[in-house]
């Protein structure tokens, strides 16, 4: 895991919010989430600034 998906995990953990909440409320999929959370993916300017918000 990168530093970008711990960081992402653990704000939305202390949020206590799911991958499925997250990944609707910024318009993308969950497993698409799930795999930005990994490190799999780099989330685009445009996504962090909706979680930025969000989280």
């Amino acid at each position: 895991m990168d530093k970008i998906g711990e960081t992402l995990r653990d704000a939305r953990k202390s949020k206590r919010l799911t991958q499925t909440e997250v990944a609707k409320s910024v318009g993308v999929s969950r497993a698409y989430y799930a795999d930005v959370e990994r490190g799999r993916y780099n989330p685009s300017l445009k996504l962090m600034s909706k979680l930025a918000k969000l989280l």
